[in-house]
């Protein structure tokens, strides 16, 4: 994997990002949590898509189950 063309999601500033390996190289190394590394924009973004609609699933259920 050529890491200087890799994308990275991550936690920072209680939300998840996604970021160039420049843009994580600028970031204060205990700002943020990685959570998974892609060799593409494209695996980042469709990788993103799926944990989000996991968590609406999680926070649907959450909620059905507090009424």
């Amino acid at each position: 994997m050529e890491f200087q063309k890799s994308y990275y999601i991550i936690e920072h500033i209680s939300k998840l990002e996604i970021v160039s390996h420049e843009k994580l190289l600028s970031l204060d190394k205990n700002s943020y949590q990685l959570i998974q590394n892609f060799s593409n924009h494209d695996e980042a973004v469709a990788e993103m898509l799926r944990l989000l609609s996991d968590e609406q699933s999680v926070l649907k259920d959450k909620l059905a189950n507090s009424k």
